[in-house]
């Protein structure tokens, strides 16, 4: 079952350019046995660091994480997230605040 689930699993990333700066989003999901096992990885622009991440699925939040130390790098991962079933189009958005107050975002969009 492991293999299946990594076979079905994709995988995104994501890359938004700001002159030399860069911000990573890799966004990863694969069908659980209720709902989705996504993973979230953020890495910050260049002399850059993230301050708040928020994590939706299908327009509900997952989390609004306002991080107590700026980070270079965010990884999160949700089990079981949301309602999954044959047919059923998904929306992932992933939206950060770095120190510099830019806010970068990401979508994922799959189907069941």
């Amino acid at each position: 079952m492991k293999f299946a689930l990594d076979f079905l699993s994709a995988r995104y990333i994501l890359r938004r350019n700001f002159g030399d700066q860069r911000m990573k989003f890799t966004l990863n999901h694969a069908p659980a046995f209720m709902g989705n096992d996504i993973s979230v990885h953020v890495e910050a622009d260049e002399g850059n660091t993230i301050q708040h991440v928020v994590t939706e699925l299908d327009g509900l939040v997952l989390a609004d994480d306002l991080l107590s130390t700026p980070t270079d790098s965010y990884d999160r991962v949700f089990s079981r997230a949301g309602h999954a079933s044959p047919g059923i189009e998904h929306t992932l958005l992933v939206s950060v605040e770095q120190d510099d107050s830019k806010t970068h975002s990401a979508t994922s969009i799959w189907i069941d």
